[in-house]
């Protein structure tokens, strides 16, 4: 019923999920595994290899670096994939993507549709969250982090992972989430809890490609799948503005932190953060002339 379709670098990891799997999921199911040990591929590359592969019309790429804490979910997310309107199902994401470069987590919380656990950098430290807008199981939301991407066979064949554009491991859930979200409806479940062991990297390589995607689709963005007033879109997109200054800042990327800046400015003038982000960007320039 269930192809699962794994990009691995870790094989530890990789054993400990496949038990974790084989206790949890109770249906029908195959692993799919893409040896990348070699980082032979990209995750588009790994992903798209591997749903050919596939032989269910049910497919789930997932990281190996997460367990499921929810029993029987495997019919939960057929009940979902069925249905013929969902093309696409996380388990993490957010009702607004802005325009702006951005993760899908880079805006307000409230935004947020989860139900995760997320473990922190020091390997030790977990937090539940949960953020739902209605009780129900599922929340239609803008773009699904790429922890857990859930697709049946036929949206996968008219929606492959984009090879061409995305060279690394990055926007590739956004990708999707636009693209499927422009036919399908894009949905977050709230009835299978995954914990994530780790935390997603923002660097130079990010940066660059959060500047090139967000350039290539600034006619599609920003997606809002809620009813925000003008008022809170215009509060996310600084919200997002001032987040990205800060990623920009302590990455060193000097140049380009004053363009954003001056955007976060014009859109909110009077707002604390903005002159939070320019002590920060005072303090980092110092500090690197010394």
């Amino acid at each position: 019923m269930l192809s699962i379709i794994i990009c691995s670098i870790n094989s530890n990891l990789l054993e400990r999920l496949k038990q974790n799997i084989a206790d949890t999921i109770n249906c029908s199911y195959e692993i799919v595994i893409i040896d990348n040990t070699s980082n032979k591929y990209s995750i588009s590359q790994a992903y798209n290899l591997g749903a050919r592969k596939a032989k269910f019309s049910h497919l789930l790429f997932l990281h190996e670096d997460v367990a499921f804490h929810t029993k029987d979910w495997g019919e939960a997310l057929k009940v979902l994939l069925d249905k013929t309107e969902i093309g696409l199902v996380g388990v993490s994401g957010a009702v607004c993507k802005s325009r702006y470069p951005s993760t899908w987590s880079m805006i307000p919380t409230e935004f947020y549709r989860i139900n995760a656990v997320q473990r922190w950098k020091d390997g030790k430290t977990t937090q539940h969250i949960q953020k739902e807008a209605e009780h129900r199981n599922f929340s239609e939301v803008s773009v699904v982090d790429g922890v857990f991407l859930a697709m049946r066979k036929d949206v996968w064949h008219d929606f492959p992972f984009n090879e061409q554009d995305l060279k690394g491991f990055h926007f590739y859930d956004m990708e999707s989430s636009l693209l499927i979200g422009r036919r399908y409806t894009v949905v977050v479940t709230h009835d299978i809890l995954l914990e994530h062991f780790s935390e997603g990297s923002i660097n130079k390589k990010w940066i660059d490609e959060s500047l090139k995607w967000h350039k290539r689709h600034k006619n599609s963005l920003p997606i809002v799948k809620k009813g925000l007033s003008k008022a809170e879109i215009k509060r996310v997109n600084h919200y997002v503005l001032t987040s990205f200054c800060f990623v920009l800042v302590k990455n060193r990327e000097f140049k380009t932190v004053i363009q954003y800046w001056l955007k976060a400015l014009s859109l909110k003038p009077f707002e604390k953060s903005n002159l939070d982000v320019l002590k920060y960007y005072l303090r980092s320039c110092l500090s690197v002339n010394k």
